[in-house]
């Protein structure tokens, strides 16, 4: 809401265009009686009512002051989306980092004990490779989205060697 009195505004025009401005989107000086005085257009008063709140409207540009009202807060709502998709790009770069670590490490160990094939491992060091390059994509990261979408497939019988397929779709 805003708080700076305009220079000639009424504290009763201030108080109306506060109301006015924190409507919204769907707001309107028949929405604005209503809220103020509670009368609708089949009321007495009303119109003499709404030619008040119009003249506010008018004398104190209203119409311009609630539109700088919405541009900031749209501005504000796409920055706090901006900083809340970092930081969500940033902990899923961690995890995958992290995670790859871990598959290559735990891929080492099983490949020189000889236990058994690491195409499972394999394929999950590719995911997190792969979706890691996902987050990083500048393309991505100036859209100020990121949709991928991650399929693996594998055979049931670890045991086997198995060919397995990892697909990241980011755009």
């Amino acid at each position: 809401m805003e708080l700076v009195k305009k220079s000639n505004e009424s504290s009763a025009a201030r108080q109306a265009y506060n109301v006015y401005e924190a409507m919204g989107a769907g707001r309107n000086l028949s929405k604005l009686v209503f809220a103020l005085y509670g009368y609708t257009p089949q009321d007495t008063n009303y119109q003499a009512r709404y030619n008040t709140c119009k003249r506010w409207q008018t004398t104190h540009s209203w119409l311009e002051r609630v539109r700088e009202y919405d541009d900031e807060q749209t501005r504000q709502t796409r920055e706090q989306y901006e900083a809340d998709l970092a930081e969500m790009n940033e902990r899923h770069l961690k995890l995958a980092t992290d995670t790859q670590k871990l598959i290559a490490d735990e891929i080492k160990n099983l490949i020189d004990a000889s236990e058994f094939p690491a195409s499972a491992l394999v394929s999950l060091l590719k995911l997190t490779t792969e979706l890691e390059r996902a987050i990083r994509a500048p393309a991505v990261q100036e859209q100020g989205q990121a949709q991928v979408t991650i399929r693996i497939e594998y055979v049931n019988d670890w045991r086997r060697e198995g060919s397995s397929n990892v697909v990241i779709d980011a755009g």
